[in-house]
């Protein structure tokens, strides 16, 4: 894939900074000056950009409305950090892209499937003031726009579709296969064999998600196979990406020596009480009853890059025997 430098960290939601930090300390390892770095953040929460600056930066302050991106800092080893409100605003240059628990929080369209065909979910009120569902008697302008090929419903009778996630997922293919990096996505989802995932949550527990508006926070799983074809090679296509995955996150971390890694920690650990935290933080991440299953991962790479990875596939999506015994 190369490094070009000066290389762009670029995340999407980057919630309360916690992924960046962990990277940061890595990078500073690995050797990484702040002339080679720069951290690009997609935030669109004023709350959230304040909340990142606060933890990732040691200065931080409002730019003028010319400039493409709305904030900067500077981190304490002196690497650049800029916030945008739109991911078409980040330079286009070589880039590692980061969407953790991005797209899971993006607008769906529902859709169920009728004897006339597939008609739109939509959200309605009724004569007292409160939200339901009710079924659009016609096609919809979402209906004819989403579904329709490549997208493969199955024997699926409910769909959800993320045209925004559509539209994002085809931007960073784009990107990557015209200047060059890598676009890695961990989420929520599904492989395309769900149709109803769409709930609400209030105080950590699942609510009704037509009840107190805007007091819940919403979310759908991702439909993984909906973002595999939105950045893979269409006709006409000029620029778009290789798609790695999705894979399991049990899968994935295990494929990259997490129980090696887990030892290391275990062995280091001062007190059975820290040992046991640390083996219960690695359960949650692996257990497929928590997060092993549901959780998943996927990449996105250069087209240019499809006969080195036909040769030598990324680590954490193919099993290493599997590799050995293909080759």
């Amino acid at each position: 894939m190369g490094s070009g430098k000066p290389l762009q960290l670029v995340e999407l939601g980057p919630g309360n900074g916690t992924l960046l930090v962990d990277f940061l300390r890595v990078m500073n390892r690995l050797g990484y000056k702040p002339e080679d770095l720069s951290i690009h953040l997609v935030e669109i929460s004023e709350t959230m950009q304040m909340l990142q600056a606060q933890r990732l930066c040691i200065t931080h302050k409002a730019t003028n409305i010319e400039s493409p991106y709305y904030y900067e800092g500077q981190t304490i080893s002196g690497i650049k950090v800029y916030w945008y409100n739109d991911l078409k605003k980040v330079p286009n240059n070589f880039s590692w892209y980061m969407a953790h628990e991005f797209f899971d929080v993006l607008p769906i369209h529902k859709f169920e499937k009728t004897e006339d065909g597939w008609r739109e979910l939509l959200i309605d009120m009724d004569e007292n003031g409160k939200l339901y569902y009710r079924i659009s008697g016609k096609e919809t302008q979402s209906s004819k726009v989403l579904i329709r090929p490549p997208l493969d419903a199955g024997d699926r009778t409910e769909l959800e579709i993320s045209a925004r996630s559509l539209g994002i997922a085809r931007q960073l293919a784009q990107r990557v296969d015209q200047h060059g990096g890598l676009v890695l996505i961990a989420d929520y989802g599904h492989e395309g064999e769900k149709g109803d995932t769409f709930r609400a949550f209030h105080k950590h527990k699942v609510v009704n998600p037509l009840e107190n508006p805007g007091e819940c926070d919403l979310t759908a799983d991702v439909d993984f196979s909906q973002l595999r074809i939105a950045a893979s090679k269409t006709p006409g296509d000029e620029n778009y990406a290789i798609v790695a995955g999705p894979v399991k996150q049990k899968d994935f971390l295990e494929r990259l020596q997490a129980k090696a890694r887990l030892q290391v920690l275990m062995d280091n650990a001062k007190t059975e009480e820290e040992k046991e935290k640390i083996k219960s933080a690695y359960e949650m991440l692996v257990d497929p009853k928590k997060m092993g299953e549901r959780f998943k991962f996927l990449a996105f790479y250069p087209s240019t890059m499809g006969p080195i990875l036909e040769k030598f596939p990324p680590l954490g999506f193919v099993n290493e025997k599997e590799n050995a015994t293909e080759k």
